[in-house]
């Protein structure tokens, strides 16, 4: 994807976006995937029923936190987690929460062509709207596999019903993401179109011209509490900021089992700092839903276009 001149300046940190009332409502969302599920082991779904499930104890856990903080959060779930164990999905609604989609089976969707994007899609959210029997409008890919190479996806979950999505990662891994895609929440223009969705990319703080993730995952395990909520505070002086957490990252008794670097350690460093660092957010900070924190708009449109290799 490539973005304008004017367009690179409206990704500053100096802007402020988001702020139609005067408040700034930050978002607390949880992949929903059981500990093998992840790509960091890259495991067959052929082969998923080998291994010890833990997603509902998990899951519970961090049920029993956000009603402790009396916090709403949008939880993304797998629609193989909604096809094996629709206790859990019930579980979250009858909690209060929203649901929203993170695929079938967390298969990346850059390694997807469109057609086979389209009945990922479809069928995750199927299988979630047959327990809830409400229309799943979020979605986020797994591991933030929307980027420059498959903007098309965008176009294939509005299509699709999807009115928020959340697969933006705006600094590069080893699995994904872009430093040149927007840091802020924003309304996509694909060939002079404004979609009908807006995008909320993973949250990142500007230190030094470098762009520095800290708001979930391996990131928020591995970096300093002090810095984490130092980082989320001067975020959110001037736009939303969004904490994502997976409950196997609560799980300190998982099974081990051996990967590549560097997600041997990326997927079991500091598992036991997850729940301390969660709280502290907790009370810290208020927190919303995706679709409480995005009702109140002001987000710019961008235009996005096709990068590839």
């Amino acid at each position: 994807m490539s973005l304008t001149e004017k367009e690179d300046v409206r990704c500053s940190d100096d802007n402020t976006y988001g702020l139609v009332t005067g408040e700034v409502k930050n978002i607390l969302t949880i992949d929903v995937e059981d500990w093998f599920h992840t790509n960091d082991f890259n495991i067959r779904k052929e082969d998923w029923s080998s291994y010890e499930s833990r997603i509902r104890r998990n899951t519970e856990k961090v049920l029993e936190i956000l009603d402790e903080y009396d916090v709403k959060a949008t939880f993304f779930v797998l629609g193989g987690v909604a096809e094996s164990e629709p206790g859990v999905i019930r579980s979250i609604i009858e909690a209060g929460h929203e649901i929203g989609s993170h695929g079938s089976y967390h298969e990346m969707a850059d390694r997807m062509e469109p057609k086979l994007f389209r009945e990922d899609v479809r069928r995750s959210c199927r299988s979630i709207e047959d327990i809830t029997g409400v229309k799943v409008i979020e979605f986020r890919a797994p591991s933030w596999s929307i980027g420059p190479g498959n903007i098309w996806a965008l176009e294939v979950l509005e299509e699709e019903g999807i009115k928020v999505d959340s697969s933006f990662q705006p600094f590069k891994t080893f699995l994904s993401g872009n430093s040149k895609l927007p840091m802020h929440p924003f309304h996509p223009v694909i060939e002079g179109r404004r979609l009908g969705l807006i995008e909320f990319p993973s949250t990142v703080i500007g230190f030094l011209g470098l762009r520095m993730p800290f708001s979930g995952g391996a990131y928020l395990r591995m970096l300093p509490e002090s810095f984490i909520i130092w980082a989320f505070r001067m975020v959110t002086r001037k736009r939303p900021g969004m904490i994502y957490v997976h409950p196997w990252e609560l799980d300190t008794e998982q099974p081990h089992i051996e990967s590549e670097f560097p997600f041997n350690i990326s997927h079991y460093k500091n598992l036991d700092t997850t729940e301390r660092k969660m709280r502290r957010l907790l009370k810290e900070f208020d927190f919303h839903s995706l679709s409480v924190a995005v009702q109140n708009d002001g987000f710019p449109d961008i235009v996005v276009k096709a990068q590839y290799p």
